[in-house]
């Protein structure tokens, strides 16, 4: 449980990213 919502966090940042990127 601990790596709940700064685990999505992270996701989202390196998806956000990542559409930046591309």
């Amino acid at each position: 449980g601990k790596k709940g919502p700064e685990h999505e966090k992270k996701i989202k940042y390196i998806k956000e990213t990542k559409n930046f990127n591309d």
